[in-house]
C-alpha cells in the first residue's frame, strides 16, 4: 500500500530526494509506567484521574470499542503481561478483562 504522499510525488514526477525529508517520527506521552507490578495490579490499577483496563469491561458491554496495548523494546514483559503464563498459573491482563466481560 502507498502512502498517499508518496503518489503525490510520484504524480509530480519530484525525486526521491523529496520525499525523504519528510518526517515520520512520533511523539508518544505515557499516562503510567509500571515497574515491579503484578498483572492483576496492572489490570486493575485505578488513579485520581482514571483507571486501566478494567474500566473498559462495561463500555466495551454498552457497545464502545476498547483498546489494551503493550508497548517497549523486545524481551520486556509484552506478551506476558498480555497473555500470562499457563505453567505458572499468571493470567494475562486480555485474559482478565475477558473474564470481566464474560
Amino acid at each position: 500500500m502507498y502512502d498517499p504522499v508518496d503518489l503525490q510525488f510520484e504524480s509530480d514526477n519530484k525525486n526521491m530526494l523529496d520525499i525523504l525529508h519528510r518526517s515520520k517520527e512520533q511523539h508518544y506521552a505515557f499516562d503510567k509506567v509500571f515497574k515491579n507490578v503484578t498483572n492483576e495490579e496492572i489490570y486493575k490499577y485505578l488513579n485520581d484521574i482514571r483507571e486501566t483496563c478494567a474500566g473498559l469491561a462495561e463500555p466495551v458491554l454498552n457497545g464502545f470499542n476498547g483498546t489494551v496495548f503493550a508497548y517497549g523494546p523486545t524481551g520486556t514483559g509484552k506478551t506476558y503481561t498480555m497473555l500470562g503464563d499457563r505453567e505458572q498459573k499468571v493470567l494475562g491482563v486480555s485474559t482478565l478483562i475477558i473474564n470481566d466481560i464474560l
